[in-house]
């Protein structure tokens, strides 16, 4: 039999038919063959409406690659269509089969007449697969539905955690650099819990991407906090001792004449002392701090700050 180049559309369709098809399978697996047989096809040839009947036969081809039973073999051949297509016809058609259905393609037909416009489905169960992006951070079976009412929770759970998170990781990097270039958008759209509401009911005007990137400021920061704590103390060990280093030290002392004729030592000794009083208030604090932003800034890939 000859191998069958099939195109990315045909493969999409007939993944996502053949999804529907084992649940139609599993729910029924306790029927007769005859009846499950009846059933599929009835999928089948729900699948196959909205296909242009020439290039249905491919498709069918494909479906049977991802779902291989004789139970589809004929179905392309099966004619769908109502004998009448008044909506009271079609409504009255739906009523009498429903009780022959399983739950889960009762729930699927009552979410697209919800999409439709037709009615309000009270089922928290989702019927799309999760979108890729999920399944890279959480391991879901998309053969299986997700419950809406759960997911509300875990979102829950990981924005309390991000939220509070967020809050105080610029709140540090304002105490640490509050001259910094890098800083919180404070426009409505840096807004993560605004933006989060926006974008959940659907506003045409927030996209994932720019939810994305106020994630990703908070993560730089946050990262370039984390890294720059060893970097930025041994830089701040590095200047402290190119300042107050027994060579400099000694060297300063010697230039002082206000020492007197002090030994070597004590002379030494007493400008230390008057060099470290000279550093007043905060200020070994906040040369610490400045030293953890340059490294910080320049782990953030933003303006590195001039040494002073």
């Amino acid at each position: 039999m000859p191998v069958i180049n099939f195109t990315p559309e045909e493969h999409a369709w007939a993944s996502k038919s053949a999804m529907r098809l084992r649940f139609v399978q599993a729910d029924f697996a306790d029927r007769p063959v005859e009846e499950r047989r009846s059933f599929i096809e009835d999928e089948v040839q729900r699948a196959l409406k909205d296909i242009a009947p020439d290039k249905r036969p491919r498709y069918v081809q494909a479906l049977a690659e991802h779902f291989p039973t004789g139970f589809i073999s004929n179905a392309s051949a099966v004619d769908a269509t109502p004998s009448e297509n008044s909506p009271e016809a079609l409504i009255e058609a739906l009523v009498k089969i429903a009780p022959k259905l399983p739950k889960s393609l009762l729930a699927d037909f009552g979410l697209r007449l919800q999409e439709a416009g037709y009615m309000e489905i009270k089922s928290t169960t989702l019927m799309d697969a999760p979108p890729d992006d999920l399944l890279k951070s959480i391991p879901l079976d998309p053969m299986r539905s997700v419950d809406l009412q759960r997911l509300y929770r875990t979102l829950a759970i990981f924005a309390e955690y991000y939220i509070g998170l967020e809050t105080i990781i610029w709140r540090t990097w304002q105490e640490i650099a509050p001259t910094s270039p890098v800083k919180r958008d404070p426009t409505p759209m840096g807004d993560v819990k605004k933006v989060s509401a926006r974008y959940l009911h659907g506003d045409s005007e927030v996209s994932s991407e720019q939810l994305r990137q106020i994630v990703e400021r908070t993560r730089k920061v946050m990262g370039g906090l984390l890294g720059a704590i060893p970097a930025g103390g041994a830089a701040f060990l590095e200047r402290f001792l190119s300042e107050f280093g027994p060579d400099k030290i000694a060297a300063l002392a010697k230039a002082d004449k206000s020492l007197g004729g002090w030994t070597e030592d004590a002379k030494n000794w007493n400008k230390y002392k008057k060099m470290v009083d000279d550093q007043k208030g905060q200020v070994f604090e906040e040369k610490m701090y400045e030293a953890i932003a340059r490294k910080a800034e320049a782990l953030m890939g933003g303006t590195a700050r001039k040494e002073i």
